[in-house]
């Protein structure tokens, strides 16, 4: 299978084109150099990783502070 593409379309929406097609033999570990560092780049929700899962866990007083860090995570990982 060679010249495949993938990307994701949310409301017309497309990403990049993914550089490492599903299947490859690098994926797995290219996939894990990605998301090891996560735990290091969120200091205030917790990060549970599970094969491709990645949840975050979030606390505060109120649904607009846990909103507020909840999107300031989200910031901190996108970048």
């Amino acid at each position: 299978m060679c010249d495949r593409q993938q990307f994701v379309s949310i409301r017309e929406i497309n990403s990049d084109i993914a550089s490492v097609p599903q299947g490859s033999v690098l994926g797995p570990l290219l996939f894990l150099i990605y998301v090891n560092d996560m735990y290091s780049c969120i200091d205030d929700a917790t990060v549970k990783l599970f094969a491709d899962d990645t949840n975050l866990f979030v606390r505060g007083r109120s649904i607009d502070e846990v909103t507020a860090i909840a999107n300031m995570c989200i910031s901190k990982l996108n970048t």
